[in-house]
């Protein structure tokens, strides 16, 4: 995909025919034992691809923020398990969630453009709050297994409504923890 980037800033259209595979498929190859993560890194990648000043034309490039959102991801992944080893928690007992489903793209692709009309900051954190809440864990739960403060849990939910609200799809989060 070398020089055919689009201009950082702007928003990818991955209608093109074959382009949303490549991705995935980019993302995989950085994803090496959580290659089940490899939409949610491109959706966090062309989430922050729309963030990028257009000043940055130059040197930024969209395999390289996939690259590094899969970094994140694995970094991030390895944590919890640390995490969880030390409390004892068991992960097999976790309730799965079940990506690739059209609710949760539909879901995900609304709150990346409400995100980015009403420019709500939105960071790692907040997307891990997000998944768990909307996996239908508790408030506590969510706090303990992300090792967040209380309060900036609370914070994370509370900005989660909004955009929800201003996304107009209530109904795709029944069920969940909002």
């Amino acid at each position: 995909m070398a020089g055919k980037d689009p201009v950082p800033g702007a928003w990818l259209d991955i209608s093109a025919p074959g382009l949303y595979p490549r991705l995935v498929k980019l993302a995989r190859r950085h994803l090496v034992g959580y290659e089940h993560f490899a939409e949610d890194v491109v959706s966090r990648a062309l989430m922050k691809w729309t963030t990028i000043s257009a000043d940055k034309a130059a040197v930024a490039r969209l395999e390289q923020v996939i690259k590094s959102e899969a970094h994140s991801m694995r970094r991030s992944e390895e944590r919890l398990k640390n995490r969880e080893a030390r409390a004892g928690y068991d992960r097999s007992a976790m309730t799965p969630v079940t990506y690739g489903h059209p609710e949760l793209n539909l879901l995900r692709r609304a709150l990346v453009e409400t995100c980015r009309r009403e420019r709500i900051p939105i960071t790692s954190a907040d997307i891990e709050v997000l998944e768990l809440l909307y996996a239908g864990f508790t408030l506590a739960e969510t706090t303990r297994l992300t090792g967040l403060a209380r309060h900036d849990v609370k914070g994370s939910r509370r900005k989660w409504r909004l955009v929800l609200k201003l996304t107009k799809v209530d109904p795709l989060v029944e069920g969940s923890a909002f």
